[in-house]
């Protein structure tokens, strides 16, 4: 008999923190080469509702921009979740190294915004201001 474990014991929270963890890596040039999968098919994205695929290209239009970046880590993740929407705050650092201009380690805050769909929370808005995601 084979079962998936999430099916009987789902943890949203850990689901939650892992996307975030993962897209933060893929947009400071981690170890991630792919974003989450757990993305809605409408996000908004700079005020307004686009497409998946649309805000997958914008941030992976992102990542190329920035060649001179590099992942440091999450130093933490709070997370607020209730059975319809969530809610994720992280503090993240990155380095950027001299083609920036000012390169240096810079600490910034990424919030993530999730709706309840098909089982899981799908990212619904992502807002890193330092990065002008909002």
């Amino acid at each position: 008999m084979h079962f998936i474990y999430e099916e009987f014991y789902p943890n949203p929270v850990g689901d939650i923190k892992e996307d975030v963890t993962d897209t933060l890596h893929f947009l400071c040039r981690g170890y991630k080469a792919h974003l989450p999968w757990r993305i809605a098919n409408n996000v908004k994205l700079n005020g307004k509702k686009v497409t998946e695929e649309i805000f997958r290209a914008h941030l992976e239009q992102h990542r190329q921009i920035f060649k001179g970046m590099s992942f440091i880590g999450v130093d933490s993740v709070e997370t607020d979740v209730s059975a319809k929407k969530a809610h994720a705050k992280a503090q993240f650092r990155f380095y950027l190294d001299n083609s920036s201009g000012q390169p240096g380690e810079v600490s910034a805050e990424a919030e993530f915004f999730f709706d309840h769909e098909y089982d899981n929370y799908c990212l619904i808005r992502l807002v890193i201001d330092c990065f002008g995601i909002n």
